[in-house]
């Protein structure tokens, strides 16, 4: 065997009796060296890293050598109290060596130790893993945990970074390193004990304390939605938004005739249309088409209750008010409100006298909607939307999911759901409905999945627009409905278009199978009953680790943003760029980049701000663990949960402590043991 190879060994031992010894003193994870066991990897991982956090337990395990080991191992275990562990971007270079970049330096190791641990070589990397000074050379310990690819410019910025530091020629030292790791360790820690509560630090030059700092939960939506309800009284654009869906009338209307008057041609084919099966309606002249429509809409209790049945929730509102008090002026509801009305015509129109707007029923209409069932008809549009918003939490955390699992976990939620027939019978009719915009049905293999609309073929059209032609697109209905309307482009373009659509869909068919086959049959997350009382993304950013990054950022905005928009943006994007966009962590982590936020506490990077994106990335869902979070997984393997500070740092309490979840009892023994996770 090879001297390499033995040093290779007599290391991984050496550190797998410290991993054993440390777990068994402070019970890290649940099990941990049992054979067979398929998550050793990922335990032994996390025992290192509590290891990497609790360095003093190296000095206690060789004082007290509970293994017999030899003198040559003991000094091996001594030398893992000086390990560096960081993120690094690893580089392979053609010698036969490979160097990892990180603040502290450039470090240069065998490139065998990489070939032998598994990772590729050939491309530059970000992994996260721990150096340490070994028999005068720098090893690696374990197997590093691939975070991404390295980026050219982020790679080239370390690099210019360690230059003008003097620290950009790569070293191979053991005494170099020992005496950087422990520069480094000193400066950079990791854990806080006890109950220390660390506040941010005050915000640096550029940035400032936002008005919605402190304030949570309905205090913190009553607050926007004021500002937000002012501003559009300032800014009277409300009233903008409302000239464009209201008709301006001269007169106002007292019957339904002559409020149908006041549509185009156009408008009153459509309704026609929706009244009658034949073409022959909106073919007669346009006042014989008004009397017809008239006629027919006084009796057609079918077509009212279909309109009540699929309008918006602010049109259904609005029909309530309406019969209590018509017509109604708008400016006695909160601008904020005002915005989302869109007429429902021909049962209610939105008029423009002048200055006011005013919504108004016809008498007719309101006769016929006084024998509706109105109380009826919102209890089946609450069933239609828990079974709606069921489906768009499951296929945004999931990704992908059967429909016989999403009914189960649908059913585990709600109070009085629907029977399985017609909750999936829902699901099909919301599918070509503009109410669902965050799911589609997919058929694969006989059996049907509701998936992300990320993953639907719909998104292919999107995409192609976004990445070729976004400067030549209406969005307009043309001769192929799956196409839209292409301008500014000839008739080869318009091929050369629909091409690429078919190839992105094939695409997404592939991703889609991939998906599938990653889950490999993992029971779905359960759906959290959060998730259904507002959009997926607004319910997620109520997890606790989003809920600490935007406080932070409340604290941090920049003098160039708004207090009321940023923090939200910010969290919200983490979310999408984690969730949806299914990116690497360290393009989510390059969000604080892109949003100029590095230098938010006055430093050259914030290390708070980047603790908490990282908890907040490790919270949210992932598609291929079926809608669990790392740090879920993380519990499964521990077998307890992890708290942390507001500043992102892990709590540590001690056994003797109260847990942190509220319970009152003492940590560990309500949290410490999970069960199975996934």
């Amino acid at each position: 065997m090879s001297t390499t190879r033995h040093n290779d060994i007599l290391l991984d031992t050496t550190l797998d009796l410290v991993r054993r010894y440390v777990n068994g003193l402070c019970h890290v994870v649940r099990n941990y060296g049992e054979d067979g066991d398929g998550n050793l990897q990922a335990k032994a991982q996390m025992v290192e890293r509590y290891l990497w956090d609790h360095r003093d337990l190296v000095g206690r395990y060789v004082r007290e050598n509970p293994d017999g080991l030899s003198q040559e191992q003991l000094r091996v275990a001594a030398c893992i109290a000086d390990a560096l562990y960081d993120t690094f971007c690893l580089v392979g270079d053609p010698d036969g060596t490979a160097v990892l970049y990180n603040e502290s330096g450039a470090y240069r190791i065998d490139l065998g130790i990489i070939d032998r641990k598994g990772l590729p070589s050939d491309k530059p990397l970000t992994v996260r893993c721990a150096i340490v000074p070994f028999q005068g050379a720098i090893a690696l310990t374990s197997t590093p945990i691939v975070t991404g690819h390295a980026g050219d410019r982020h790679l080239q910025r370390l690099r210019d970074q360690l230059e003008r530091q003097g620290l950009a020629d790569p070293v191979s030292s053991a005494e170099v390193l020992a005496q950087r790791s422990r520069a480094w360790n000193a400066t950079h820690p990791t854990c806080h004990g006890g109950d220390r509560l660390p506040q941010p630090s005050p915000a640096g030059p550029g940035f400032h304390r936002g008005r919605l700092a402190g304030l949570a939960g309905r205090e913190r939506l009553q607050a926007r939605q004021a500002h937000y309800d002012q501003g559009a009284w300032d800014t009277e654009g409300f009233q903008t938004a409302l000239a464009v869906r209201s008709i301006d009338t001269p007169v106002f209307p007292t019957t339904l005739e002559e409020g149908l008057r006041l549509l185009d041609d156009d408008w009153l084919a459509d309704i026609a249309s929706q009244l009658s099966d034949t073409a022959i309606a909106p073919a007669l002249p346009r006042d014989q088409l008004v009397s017809w429509v008239c006629a027919e809409l006084r009796h057609s209790s079918e077509q009212r209750d279909m309109a009540l049945m699929w309008c918006e929730d602010e049109q259904f509102d609005l029909v309530r008010r309406l019969m209590d008090s018509n017509p109604l002026s708008l400016a006695s509801l909160p601008p904020t409100t005002v915005g989302h009305l869109f007429p429902m015509v021909p049962f209610v129109f939105v008029l423009h006298e002048g200055s006011a707007f005013v919504a108004w029923m016809p008498p007719e209409v309101h006769a016929l909607m006084s024998s509706a069932d109105l109380d009826a008809i919102e209890r089946a549009r609450h069933q239609m939307a828990l079974a709606a918003a069921a489906a768009r939490a499951l296929a945004t955390t999931c990704g992908i999911i059967s429909l016989p699992d999403a009914y189960e976990r649908y059913r585990e939620v709600v109070d009085q759901p629907l029977d399985r027939s017609h909750f999936e019978l829902v699901l099909t009719e919301l599918e070509d409905n503009a109410l669902r915009d965050d799911y589609a049905l997919w058929r694969h293999q006989g059996m049907t999945y509701l998936v992300s609309v990320e993953l639907s073929d719909a998104s292919a059209m999107a995409r192609v627009v976004q990445e070729c032609y976004q400067d030549h697109v209406l969005f307009e209905s043309g001769g192929n409905p799956r196409l839209p309307t292409i301008v500014g482009i000839d008739e080869r373009d318009e091929d050369e278009f629909a091409r690429r659509v078919s190839e992105k869909e094939s695409l997404l068919e592939e991703m889609r199978v991939s998906l599938l086959h990653a889950q490999g049959g993992c029971a779905p997350h359960a759906l959290e009953p959060g998730l259904l009382e507002a959009r997926p993304i607004d319910g997620l950013m109520e997890r606790e680790a989003l809920r600490k990054l935007r406080d932070f950022v409340d604290l941090h905005v920049p003098d160039d943003q708004d207090d009321y928009e940023f923090p939200d943006l910010f969290a919200r994007s983490v979310v999408v760029s984690t969730t949806l966009m299914h990116d690497d962590y360290d393009e989510v982590l390059d969000i604080i980049r892109l949003y100029r936020m590095r230098t938010c506490e006055g430093t050259d990077v914030s290390d708070t701000l980047g603790r908490l994106v990282t908890n907040a990335f490790n919270a949210l869902p992932q598609w291929p663990l079926a809608g669990y979070s790392l740090e879920e997984n993380t519990e499964r393997i521990t077998g307890r949960r992890r708290f942390f500070h507001a500043d992102g740092t892990p709590l540590c309490p001690s056994d003797a402590d109260p847990c942190p979840c509220g319970s009152g009892m003492p940590y560990g023994s309500c949290c410490g043991n999970l069960g199975d996770v996934a």
